[in-house]
C-alpha cells in the first residue's frame, strides 16, 4: 500500500467513525477466509459494514474521532465494524464468537467505550426491529383500549339519557292529568252557570 492509498484509507476509516453511530473492534486472527465472509454477510443483515485494517492506521484515523478512546487497545489483526443498530451487531459478533476464534476487543456506543463485558451485556438486548416491534404492539393495545372506552363511555351516556327522559315523562304525567282535570271542572262550572243565567231570563 502507497502513501496515498494509506491516506485515502485513512480518510475512509475517519469518515466512517464520524458518521456511525457505534463501532465495535474484533480481532480476526485464526479465522478462514470463509468464516471471514460468513461475517460479513450476517452483519450485511443489519446493514452494518465491516473494514479489514492495519492497525497504525486505524490509529492515525481515529485521534479526532469519538474512537480515540481505543487507541491503547489496537493490536494485531484488527478489523472494525460500523453500525447505527450497536445491539444487533453486538449480538452477531457476540454469537460469532462462542463459535470461532473471533475475539471481541472494545467498542465505541454512542461516544460511550464499551469493553467486552459491556458488550457482552448489549448482545442480550433486544434489537432495533424487535424493540418496533414490541413498540407497535403496545401503541395498538392502547389504541384498541381506548376505542372500546370512549364507546363504553357513549353507551353509557345514551343509557343515562334514556333513563332520564323516562323519569321526566313519568314525572310530568301526573301535573298534566291534574291540570286537565281542572280546565274540565272550570268548564263545566262555566256552562252551568250560563245555563242558570238562561233560564232566569
Amino acid at each position: 500500500m502507497n502513501r496515498s492509498e494509506k491516506e485515502n484509507s485513512i480518510k475512509e476509516l475517519q469518515q466512517h467513525f464520524n458518521k456511525s453511530k457505534s463501532s465495535f473492534v474484533v480481532n480476526y486472527k485464526g479465522l478462514s477466509v470463509n468464516e471471514l465472509q460468513l461475517l460479513r454477510k450476517q452483519l450485511r443483515t443489519c446493514g452494518a459494514k465491516m473494514k479489514v485494517a492495519k492497525d497504525r492506521l486505524i490509529k492515525i484515523a481515529i485521534k479526532e474521532t469519538p474512537a480515540k478512546d481505543l487507541d491503547s487497545l489496537l493490536k494485531e489483526q484488527l478489523a472494525i465494524i460500523f453500525t447505527d443498530d450497536s445491539s444487533a451487531v453486538a449480538k452477531i459478533v457476540y454469537d460469532f464468537s462462542k463459535e470461532s476464534s473471533l475475539n471481541i476487543v472494545a467498542g465505541i456506543v454512542d461516544a460511550n467505550f464499551y469493553d467486552q463485558e459491556k458488550i457482552q451485556k448489549l448482545a442480550s438486548l433486544p434489537s432495533r426491529e424487535i424493540l418496533l416491534a414490541q413498540l407497535c404492539g403496545v401503541l395498538k393495545a392502547s389504541i384498541s383500549n381506548l376505542a372500546r372506552a370512549i364507546s363504553m363511555v357513549a353507551e353509557q351516556k345514551q343509557t343515562t339519557e334514556k333513563q332520564s327522559d323516562k323519569i321526566e315523562a313519568v314525572a310530568e304525567s301526573p301535573v298534566e292529568a291534574k291540570v286537565q282535570n281542572i280546565e274540565e271542572e272550570n268548564k263545566d262550572k262555566s256552562e252551568a252557570s250560563e245555563e242558570v243565567s238562561e233560564s232566569k231570563e
